[in-house]
C-alpha cells in the first residue's frame, strides 16, 4: 500500500477512536451541538474506517499464512510469495 495513503488511513482510524471515546464521555452528552458536531465526524470516517480494519485483517491473513506456508515447506520468503500469488491467480 502507497505510504501517504497508509498514513492517511491509520490518521483516519485514530480520530475514529477519539471520537468514539470522546462520545462515551458525560461532558459529552450534556453538550448537544458538540455531541452532534463529533457524530457528523465519525459518519464521515465511518465508511473508510470499516474498509481499512478489513484491509488490516487481510494483510494480517495473508501474513500469517505466508508464515505457514513457510513453516510447512520451508520455502524463502520470495518462493512462498511466488507460491501464494501463483495459487490466488489459479482460484480466479
Amino acid at each position: 500500500m502507497n505510504p501517504d495513503l497508509r498514513a492517511k488511513l491509520e490518521n483516519n482510524l485514530s480520530s475514529y477512536k477519539d471520537i468514539t471515546a470522546k462520545l462515551s464521555t458525560p461532558e459529552i452528552y450534556s453538550d448537544t451541538t458538540k455531541m452532534k458536531s463529533l457524530n457528523q465526524e465519525l459518519t464521515k470516517l465511518e465508511a473508510s474506517v470499516k474498509l481499512y480494519q478489513k484491509y488490516l485483517d487481510v494483510e494480517k491473513s495473508i501474513s500469517e499464512t505466508r508464515e505457514l506456508l513457510i513453516d510447512k515447506y520451508t520455502h524463502s520468503k520470495e518462493e512462498t510469495d511466488e507460491v501464494f500469488i501463483r495459487n490466488t491467480l489459479a482460484s480466479l
